[in-house]
């Protein structure tokens, strides 16, 4: 694993409630040399990355129950005449400033099929798209709504845009960019001066997949590209190179036909970079 791939481990470590350093190897050297920074200072960046608060992303029952529904991709969409808009495409717009207060309202709103309101309903919960909660708490529906809407913008209060896009753009094997030295220092000093676990920014802007845990069992920066688990994003190394790294979309087929031993078979396998920016995956025995 080179440097580029550790820093990118290394962000998603500390997000799913990890030590920093898991993504460096268990190792302040490394993880000083990947920064571009001397010892000292990586050591005292990880004490303060590992020691910050956990925060809550809300006291409100609601104000939770929204923001775990909007993460789920199973009913968060639209259907506007023959187009369905989801969530997600939605709130792409929205980050691009091509959303009204109104339209915003108006479309959490369709979000929500129905509403059974009834004093049983202690918890509120969704089910099928119906909400479940009482005529209390029906009351605040809407600021709920919107309340748990900006935080799957833009996360936990007082979160900078500039934080927000970062990890946004950083954080992601389906739209990958390389993440440099740089980027990286700015981005866990930044965290530290939230002043919050890096994992309330899991549970509210991103939904990554914990790569710590599945690099331990493989040796690969890798996850499943789409819910249907036939394909894979993987990140490799580029070849004679100590500072490049690939995102390469393969199909879990193709995967199979090298696994001869364990899973961990692929672990030091590169990607030769191409004309044009293409890669070309050198699996065992391919020339």
């Amino acid at each position: 694993m080179n440097k580029e791939a550790m820093r990118f481990l290394a962000l998603n470590s500390i997000l799913h409630g990890h030590s920093v350093l898991e993504g460096f190897q268990n190792s302040v050297e490394t993880m000083a040399s990947c920064l571009g920074v001397d010892v000292e200072i990586a050591s005292r960046l990880a004490n303060d990355l590992d020691s910050l608060p956990e925060v809550e992303v809300s006291e409100n029952p609601m104000v939770k129950l929204f923001l775990n529904f909007y993460r789920n991709n199973a009913y968060t969409f639209v259907a506007m005449g023959t187009d369905i808009v989801p969530l997600c495409k939605f709130m792409v717009n929205d980050l691009n400033g091509q959303v009204s207060s109104e339209l915003r309202i108006a479309y959490l709103g369709y979000l929500i099929r129905d509403a059974a309101q009834d004093e049983m309903y202690v918890d509120p919960f969704i089910c099928d798209g119906v909400l479940h909660c009482t005529p209390q708490d029906f009351q605040y529906v809407q600021q709920a709504m919107l309340n748990a809407y900006a935080l799957y913008l833009g996360g936990p209060v007082g979160t900078t845009k500039s934080l927000a896009k970062s990890l946004r753009r950083y954080t992601s094997l389906d739209d990958y960019s390389r993440l440099n030295e740089a980027t990286a220092l700015r981005i866990f000093k930044q965290i530290v001066k939230e002043g919050k676990k890096a994992t309330i920014y899991q549970r509210t802007l991103l939904n990554t997949p914990d790569l710590v845990e599945t690099y331990t069992h493989t040796g690969c920066i890798i996850a499943f590209s789409d819910p249907t688990r036939k394909s894979v994003n993987w990140l490799m190394g580029v070849e004679s190179e100590l500072d490049n790294t690939m995102v390469m979309t393969v199909e879990m087929s193709t995967l199979q036909n090298y696994l001869l031993r364990s899973v961990r078979d692929l672990e030091n396998v590169k990607v030769a970079r191409g004309p044009g920016g293409n890669g070309k995956i050198m699996f065992p025995g391919v020339t």
